[in-house]
């Protein structure tokens, strides 16, 4: 089957691999996505900047320089101030916000909470302790919470389509899920979290995995700490990874 991609729709997918604080921090213009190579304008060639680009988005970057006064411009086209953005823009771009400050303060734990009446907050905890909390206006906090349920369906889907058909997967609370792997041994459950990671990055899903293989006599909830450990010392590490209990 052939098919055709306009220039308008590859750019929209280069628009949506990066995010809007690094656009407008570096003047970074994403011009298109072809499913492997992201091209981005830049002012000028910084390696540096290549090398964040590539991080964040996991993808293969190419630059062209263009003037300054371009690519700010063509920035404020794709990213239009929140005032005249619909309502689903503006939660997306909270919720960037949002997610920028949990990676920023190394947050744990991220609650979204209604309030009485209308409205919620959504409040950054670092083991138990709050370290930041920002109010949501009623119609905003729906429309995140709405988005966040996309989110939690595109992972839960990632995760299915990753796993084989005697394997489980659940979703064991908030954003985290669970995978059993039946009948592995060390080597093919390593196999098994590497394909999870590569196929979460893939589908642009930032994510930590934890992986414990059971002992015998082990209970559930053992194994499920073990791995729990395992997926803190990733989070501490600088996140969106994997790693093996001991």
């Amino acid at each position: 089957m052939n098919a055709a991609v306009n220039g308008e729709s590859t750019q929209r997918a280069a628009t949506g691999l990066l995010s809007r604080a690094l656009a407008f921090e570096a003047d970074v213009l994403p011009l298109a996505y072809d499913g492997t190579n992201l091209t981005v304008a830049v002012g000028a060639h910084s390696d540096e900047l290549v090398e964040r680009i590539r991080q964040q988005t996991r993808k293969n970057v190419r630059t062209v320089v263009l003037p300054l006064r371009e690519i700010r411009d063509g920035l404020k086209r794709l990213y239009p101030p929140s005032g005249s953005r619909d309502g689903d823009s503006q939660a997306a771009l909270a919720l960037d916000e949002i997610f920028a400050a949990a990676i920023a303060g190394y947050a744990s734990d991220v609650h979204v909470e209604p309030l009485e009446g209308e409205g919620g907050r959504v409040r950054l905890d670092v083991d138990g302790v709050l370290q930041h909390e920002r109010s949501l206006e009623p119609g905003l906090f729906e429309r995140i919470v709405a988005l966040l349920k996309v989110v939690l369906k595109h992972l839960a889907a990632t995760l299915a389509a990753g796993a084989r058909p005697v394997d489980l997967v659940a979703r064991i609370g908030g954003d985290e899920f669970a995978v059993a792997f039946l009948d592995v041994d060390a080597a093919l459950a390593r196999a098994l979290v590497r394909r999870l990671s590569g196929g979460l990055a893939a589908a642009g899903l930032r994510c930590s995995l934890g992986a414990a293989l059971s002992r015998p006599g082990e209970t559930l909830e053992t194994v499920l700490g073990r791995a729990d450990g395992a997926l803190y010392a990733v989070k501490a590490a600088g996140k969106n990874g994997y790693a093996f209990a001991d």
